[in-house]
């Protein structure tokens, strides 16, 4: 095997177009109190990919070549309604919002492989032996989400604040029972030395708690619900894909709590952050092992509640600041702790599961 064939033959190459940007319209409907944002932006990707393994590479004796080509576009509107005032001389802030979003995306794909040469040195689809059979595969994909949110936030004479949001999703990707998820938020912190008028050493600038709970919902890849079919060696013979879908697939949800304080001193030159939180993970989206008699290796299903704790440390100091230099040295920790406390039905987490490498998995991740 030759070195210089591997360095310099042995190439992939990629050529890529992009095009992407955005334009909008703020509108002032009343006194800068009332405003509506218009925005509608785009990104796409067109790319052509080559890879090459010369003659005489290892498991490759007579070569290898691949061509691709990716089409990736993504569209998104949206609008936002937004209102912002204060009361009772500027000791409430009130901020509310309502919007709504469309995401278009679309991929196109194509890849040949050819496994062998007929020229050294040759490259192109065109370019191998006639008892080789090319590899084509082909991938077409479409998926819209539609979205609806809002948002209220309050906040009393710069010491209490509340924030809630809600938002609803509609995903092409599931089914019309499905497809539609909601996932709601709430946070809210207080200054504590101003809540409860502490008198606090000067060199304490400022100490803060928070709590928050929070909902995030999650749809699948594009035709997971859909059954597909491959060729098979016979002519016009064709099989079932290695997935079995299910039609009633529904979304994934994240559930997350958290409590926290932010402590702050000496001129913000020295900054503590403390948090705990846990977090539950339910109706995951995950292709679990069945029976071959079934005709497939995989069956697409929700499973699993997957419960995580943990303590979260941030510490950030200014050792030195001058009019014209700043350091800033900043340290983070964290440890948590997952375990699956479900799987799905009929499965009991005390008993380890045995998989085809010999080992066990428990209720611990």
């Amino acid at each position: 095997y030759n070195p210089y064939r591997v360095l310099y033959e042995m190439t992939n190459t990629q050529d890529k177009d992009r095009v992407f940007g955005n334009a909008g319209f703020h509108i002032n409907i009343w006194k800068e109190k009332v405003t509506l944002d218009l925005k509608s932006g785009m990104d796409i990707v067109n790319e052509f990919r080559t890879q090459r393994k010369p003659f005489y590479t290892y498991n490759y004796p007579q070569g290898w070549y691949r061509e691709q080509t990716n089409y990736v576009a993504q569209f998104n509107s949206d609008f936002m309604l937004k209102y912002t005032d204060s009361y009772f001389g500027d000791r409430l802030t009130l901020t509310a919002a309502f919007g709504g979003n469309n995401m278009m995306y679309q991929r196109r794909s194509f890849k040949f492989t050819i496994d062998k040469l007929d020229v050294e040195g040759v490259y192109n689809p065109k370019n191998y032996p006639a008892e080789t059979i090319p590899v084509e595969d082909f991938y077409r994909a479409k998926k819209v989400v539609n979205s609806l949110y809002g948002l209220l936030s309050l906040g009393w004479q710069d010491m209490v604040y509340l924030d809630v949001t809600a938002r609803n999703d509609w995903t092409s990707t599931l089914s019309p029972g499905n497809w539609s998820f909601f996932y709601p938020s709430v946070s809210a912190s207080a200054i504590l030395d101003k809540l409860f008028g502490l008198e606090i050493p000067q060199y304490v600038n400022m100490l803060k708690v928070r709590a928050s709970w929070a909902n995030v919902g999650r749809d699948t890849s594009p035709y997971a619900i859909s059954y597909n079919y491959n060729t098979t060696d016979f002519p016009g013979g064709y099989r079932l894909g290695a997935t079995l879908p299910d039609y009633l697939l529904r979304p994934e949800n994240v559930a997350t709590w958290e409590v926290g304080l932010e402590a702050k001193f000496f001129q913000n030159r020295l900054t503590f952050d403390v948090a705990a939180f846990m977090s539950d993970v339910t109706d995951q989206i995950y292709d679990r092992p069945v029976d071959y008699i079934t005709g497939a290796k995989y069956y697409t299903s929700n499973i699993g509640l997957i419960r995580s704790k943990g303590l979260e440390l941030a510490v950030s100091a200014i050792p030195v600041r001058t009019k014209d230099f700043t350091w800033t040295v900043s340290v983070n920790a964290s440890k948590s702790m997952a375990h699956l406390l479900d799987m799905y039905e009929g499965w009991d987490n005390s008993q380890p599961h045995q998989t085809d490498m010999g080992t066990t998995i428990g209720s611990r991740l």
